[in-house]
């Protein structure tokens, strides 16, 4: 430990970002040293001196997405919310889905202890790992609340607050999760420009092994199949524990049932393809398509569909079915015969079309999942006012049958039952806090419970921490 004189303390105040909106967001907190030290009177940096805490974990050193952008050739999955948008959780989201280490990667993960930069910065093995006392080196980003010092505990019995829950919350397009790509400068690509003859122009084709292939424009098919609204959760399924990856609209679309009905689809014909024009496919099962009662999806929360969320048609299905199947810009439909289950290769073998499972633990990555969506942790709020925040539950094919709430760090928690819901729809929870009106750092920890169809209870292995600030 070195010597610290005078002035130089206010080089270890936590760091405080302040966001375009004026949020300001603090993720360390104050926190005092233990006994048998000597420091400052009052001296309560703890966290930032002896533990260095802002210089640990990826997005001390980086914006996560300009960091993608800089090294390689990269598709993310942008959230828009009022939360972090990329997260080392969202990136583990899908690498362990595909079971892909970033430690393959030039300038990732252990690769950083060849960069000169990075040891120049003092960079080292804590800079992203937390080292255990029986000497386990944990990933800083999934542990640091807990190690932390400066966190209010509040039995769960003791907390003031209300927490309500409902399946109807809308969200608004422009807070919608996107598809980007680094190379196009985070830009979106839209295969298409908007044409208010479209509907008349635009075709999609249904193939396959069926009596009567047809190719019909979305105009046709308004006018013969009617149409219908519905609200549906769209959950991607690469959301990582706490992402935000998710959203729910109201659609408006084409019943593809009725579609199917007039093809004439051959009895073995167990396998659905809906292809996009730029090429996007995931195959599911045909039975687990049309128990879902899909839509061929033309507006959005009352309008023509987005450009980004794929103009002019997608198809959308309900009933827990991941947002992995939503293809957007769809142009075929493909209903094929298939011996290889893998080819349904999302979750096939869990005859799950949402979730995927890590390859190394065996265990689904979000069923069930839960997160904070208008606030992010570390956020700085008003000492004596209420402090409000919402977010979302989610489990694809499973119900969500609790959620429950913690206030110090697990010991105690406060349980909100939900049932009755619909699996096609998220879980909506509000949360306002009455009770923590004096200065410090508190921690929300977060967990939901799913039900599957023979009733066993699932918990996700990761518990989602949202810690806060008040001054």
């Amino acid at each position: 430990m070195q010597t610290v004189e005078g002035d130089e303390w206010a080089a270890y105040l936590p760091k405080v970002t302040t966001k375009p909106d004026g949020t300001r967001v603090q993720k360390t907190p104050y926190a005092g040293m233990n006994n048998g030290y000597f420091f400052p009177k009052d001296w309560n940096l703890y966290n930032t001196y002896y533990l260095n805490a802002d210089q640990r974990g990826c997005s001390s050193c980086h914006e996560l997405d300009e960091t993608l952008m800089a090294t390689m050739d990269h598709w993310v999955y942008w959230g828009n919310y009022d939360n972090e948008p990329i997260r080392y959780n969202d990136c583990m989201g899908c690498h362990d889905a595909y079971g892909v280490s970033l430690q393959n990667f030039q300038d990732a993960m252990h690769d950083h202890m060849n960069s000169t930069t990075f040891v120049d910065m003092g960079g080292n093995c804590e800079s992203c790992h937390y080292i255990t006392n029986e000497n386990q080196f944990e990933m800083w980003d999934y542990v640091k609340y807990d190690v932390l010092r400066g966190i209010t505990d509040v039995a769960a019995d003791d907390v003031d607050v209300d927490i309500t829950w409902n399946q109807d919350e809308i969200t608004p397009v422009e807070k919608m999760f996107v598809q980007k790509k680094a190379k196009n400068n985070w830009g979106t690509t839209a295969w298409f420009e908007e044409d208010d003859n479209i509907f008349n122009t635009y075709t999609v084709t249904f193939k396959g092994e069926m009596d009567n292939p047809r190719e019909m424009t979305i105009q046709q098919m308004i006018d013969e199949f009617g149409t219908e609204t519905r609200t549906i959760a769209n959950h991607c399924t690469i959301n990582a524990t706490g992402g935000a990856y998710i959203y729910q609209a109201e659609v408006t679309g084409v019943p593809f049932k009725k579609i199917f009905e007039t093809l004439g689809v051959h009895e073995g014909a167990n396998m659905l393809d809906a292809i996009g024009v730029d090429g996007y496919d995931i195959p599911m099962y045909t039975q687990v398509a049309l128990d879902s009662d899909p839509l061929l999806v033309f507006e959005m929360n009352g309008e023509r569909l987005d450009l980004q969320q794929g103009y002019p048609l997608s198809i959308w299905f309900g009933d827990g079915v991941s947002g992995g199947q939503f293809t957007r810009y769809l142009t075929e439909v493909n209903i094929a015969h298939s011996d290889d289950p893998g080819g349904a290769y999302n979750n096939y073998n869990q005859g799950v079309f949402g979730d995927y499972v890590d390859p190394k633990t065996k265990q689904p990555i979000n069923t069930p999942n839960v997160g904070v969506l208008t606030a992010e942790t570390g956020q700085i709020f008003t000492a004596g006012q209420p402090i409000h925040f919402e977010g979302y539950a989610h489990a694809f094919e499973e119900d969500v049958v609790k959620l429950e709430f913690s206030f110090d760090h697990g010991a105690t928690w406060k349980e909100v039952p939900v049932s009755g819901t619909d699996k096609s729809k998220w879980v909506y929870w509000k949360m306002d806090i009455k009770s923590f009106t004096d200065p410090g750092a508190y921690l929300v920890k977060i967990r939901v419970t799913s039900q599957d169809a023979e009733g066993n209870l699932h918990v996700n292995d990761r518990l989602v921490d949202f810690m806060m600030n008040v001054e």
